[in-house]
């Protein structure tokens, strides 16, 4: 309803390609097939939204504007994540950041695990020294960022290392203990990703369950991936 009332209604029409799309991969294509051409089109119609404002009223109509794209975006990114083109998955990640540096959507927690995947030390790094501009009011200690750090550490064989920035995640979060037994797989949000409180429990719950991609990683006999088994343990 919402597409003919609208052709140009971004949200409604990535958010039906999850439905219409026989599989991730099909869906990633149609992602990237579009991103350009959604991009042209909220710029368009950010152009034309802040012709004749000024200041405050300016500056947010022209995020309102864009939030479609960065959506698409963010979007594009998880489902190249998971579909394992962790390169690309960065690289959507930056070029979303390119556009949003305020990062409304939290892409930055979709680099970092792709970052992780392709074994990035140094990306982890400066990502993390970025975060000060990225998302001032909160350092660079979501559980994103900590299973990231896991996953590096575990990749090299530095045990001790992993289990120290395990020990901090359990530290920083209620419930931790039990979310990482489980590691429980949620499915994702259609319009955005999930909103939650940080340092909260949904919040761990959520970051592990976009941390499959690093958890399952690998054959193991209990069928969890290597790291998620040595995590449970």
């Amino acid at each position: 309803e919402a597409i003919s009332l609208d052709p140009a209604c971004h949200d409604s029409i990535r958010m039906r390609s999850s439905s219409k799309t026989p599989s991730i991969d099909a869906r990633y294509r149609f992602l990237a097939d579009r991103a350009e051409e959604v991009r042209a089109s909220c710029e368009q119609a950010r152009d034309e939204a802040v012709s004749e404002l000024e200041g405050e009223r300016r500056a947010l109509a022209a995020s309102i504007a864009m939030r479609p794209y960065w959506r698409w975006m963010a979007s594009l990114a998880e489902e190249a994540l998971i579909c394992g083109r962790n390169r690309v998955a960065a690289e959507a990640a930056e070029k979303l950041l390119a556009s949003d540096p305020r990062d409304c959507s939290d892409v930055r927690f979709t680099l970092a695990y792709a970052l992780a995947k392709l074994e990035d030390e140094e990306g982890l790094a400066d990502l993390e020294r970025r975060y000060a501009e990225i998302s001032p009011l909160r350092g660079a200690d979501d559980p994103w960022i900590l299973l990231s750090h896991v996953a590096l550490a575990h990749k090299r064989c530095d045990f001790a290392g992993a289990r120290a920035w395990l020990e901090r995640l359990v530290g920083l979060y209620p419930g931790a203990v039990g979310a990482l037994v489980r590691q429980t797989e949620l499915p994702d949000g259609e319009f955005a990703r999930l909103r939650v409180s940080p340092y909260s429990e949904d919040e761990l719950i959520l970051a592990i369950s976009e941390g499959i991609v690093l958890l399952q990683e690998g054959n193991d006999r209990a069928g969890r991936g290597v790291l998620g088994t040595w995590v449970a343990h």
